[in-house]
């Protein structure tokens, strides 16, 4: 399915801001030379503007890159800003920066597991 993240091991986020004008070539070139990462998995990797209100998404489908756009009409991103890290993120961490909120809280809870119930 186009533009599938659901598919997809592991999550990046490229950390500080990208500038949205990037491509996938762009993007691609980010993810593999400055990060040292294979975009070639199957992994998602998110970007985020200066304006934290903007995110792009590159996803390696398989026989082609798929690039994803949202902006944001309320809000902006609890993005991270050292813009030298790119970091691995859990689906839950995903949806948490989704909804606008921080991936690193000082504290959560431990997400219950309910199939031994």
């Amino acid at each position: 399915m186009l533009g599938d993240i659901s598919r997809v091991q592991k999550y990046f986020i490229i950390c500080g801001h990208t500038d949205m004008r990037a491509g996938i070539e762009g993007l691609r070139s980010l993810v593999s030379q400055k990060h040292g990462l294979n975009p070639y998995e199957s992994c998602a990797f998110f970007f985020c503007g200066r304006r934290k209100d903007r995110l792009k998404v590159l996803v390696w489908e398989g026989d082609g890159f798929c690039l994803l756009y949202k902006r944001f009409e309320d809000g902006s991103l609890k993005w991270p800003k050292d813009a030298d890290e790119a970091r691995e993120i859990t689906s839950r961490q995903l949806r948490w920066l989704l909804d606008g909120l921080t991936i690193d809280p000082k504290h959560y809870t431990k997400e219950l597991n309910t199939s031994n119930l």
